[in-house]
């Protein structure tokens, strides 16, 4: 695979982007019913952090009335055992409630997974944890998650160059040439086609330009301006010079209805002043001035979708130090237990596996470390280290 970078002429860089923009949300998944709060439901989006339900932005959703996830960009839909940790989803619910231990939770009516960035991986950092796939920069942290084929191709080889690989994550504009963060990283090997996504740089004739590489849309109708946020269906043939667009769209966002309950989690893409930005295009007017807000942030988002925009209540920046130490919450029956190796494998319902360790540190809730076995029901709550739950405590149920 061709990993030459190709630098785009004097003409092309001067269309660069120079103004900020609203762009579209990661996500078309406005409207909808609901019963909650101001005759609304609800609606969140980020990356999933738990099973038993689907765990997403602190919120337990209730997945048994939804038999498959949509996705974005019109794929077939896969089952919910496919989803996993990392995952950028949305949910469409009823009313969030919190119940006696403190839990919120809501029963999910829609689930819809962001698209993704799919493609060969044509370098790799990784001392400075930097990936090229389809040659636009990935930057993956700590709590990346890898599934498990390319845990064990990593522990075999140390390797994922030539690896075709979806990934899914946001796109971080506040370095020079935005770059894809990861939160999802999957084998894609045999792929029919690559995808791409993010906010045009500069356009050209019929080359578009995203990230620093260049995207030849000849075979296909229209074209997106500077600054639209995209998504494209890319050819596998070797790019000669730029890479063929079989397909494109712009990632709109549809509106809420007054009043819908929201809570998101993703960078922040725009910054207009300190109580106004976007997340992921989405605009967002906070209650009070955000300090430390910059583009490119880690936001938690809290709030009611009011004229034209997410009325914040909350909102809460995260470092990448943070995002590494979050926890991970799952639910499940116990299999493959070894007491001296102090590990087991829990399963959800809907099938999702994570293999489990704990140590002395370990609390338990319900019974003890000698109590545990095969077969049990048991809460996991603890930090995902290269796809093993580190438990911090286990309760039994």
């Amino acid at each position: 695979m061709n990993s030459k970078m190709r630098a785009p002429g004097p003409s092309l860089w001067r269309t660069l982007l120079s103004a900020l923009a609203l762009a579209a949300f990661l996500v078309s998944c406005g409207g909808g019913g609901g019963v909650g709060e101001g005759g609304t439901g609800s609606f969140a989006s980020g990356p999933i952090s738990g099973f038993g339900s689907v765990h997403v932005s602190g919120i337990r959703f209730d997945t048994r009335g939804v038999a498959s996830v949509q996705w974005e960009d019109g794929e077939d839909p896969p089952l919910l055992s496919a989803l996993q940790p990392g995952m950028v989803i949305a949910v469409e619910a009823g009313p969030i409630r919190t119940d006696a231990a403190g839990v919120r939770r809501a029963v999910a009516e829609r689930l819809v997974l962001a698209g993704s960035l799919r493609g060969p991986v044509t370098d790799v950092q990784w001392l400075q944890r930097r990936l090229r796939v389809l040659g636009l920069p990935v930057r993956f942290n700590g709590a990346t998650v890898f599934d498990e084929v390319l845990r064990e191709q990593i522990r075999e080889s140390g390797q994922l160059r030539e690896q075709e690989v979806e990934i899914w994550g946001y796109v971080d504009r506040s370095s020079v040439v935005p770059e894809f963060v990861a939160t999802f990283v999957a084998s894609a090997d045999g792929a029919a086609f690559y995808k791409a996504r993010g906010f045009v740089r500069g356009v050209e004739g019929d080359v578009v330009q995203l990230g620093d590489e260049l995207f030849d849309f000849s075979a296909v109708a229209g074209r997106p301006a500077v600054g639209d946020f995209v998504r494209l269906r890319v050819a596998t043939a070797e790019p000669d010079p730029a890479w063929e667009v079989v397909a494109w769209a712009r990632i709109e966002r549809q509106g809420f209805e007054e009043g819908r309950e929201l809570e998101i989690e993703g960078r922040v893409t725009a910054v207009v002043d300190a109580n106004r930005f976007s997340v992921d295009g989405l605009p967002v007017v906070a209650a009070a001035t955000v300090p430390g807000l910059v583009e490119g942030s880690y936001v938690e988002v809290e709030g009611r979708w009011r004229d034209g925009a997410l009325q914040a209540s909350e909102v809460e920046l995260k470092s990448d130090d943070e995002l590494e130490e979050r926890r991970s919450e799952w639910e499940g029956a116990v299999s493959g237990f070894d007491a001296g190796l102090r590990r087991f494998t829990l399963t959800t319902d809907a099938g999702q596996r994570v293999g489990v360790v704990y140590d002395d540190q370990t609390e338990f809730d319900g019974g003890s470390a000698g109590e545990l076995g095969n077969g049990l029901r048991l809460e996991v709550k603890g930090t995902l280290r290269n796809g093993v739950l580190q438990a911090e405590e286990i309760e039994f149920e």
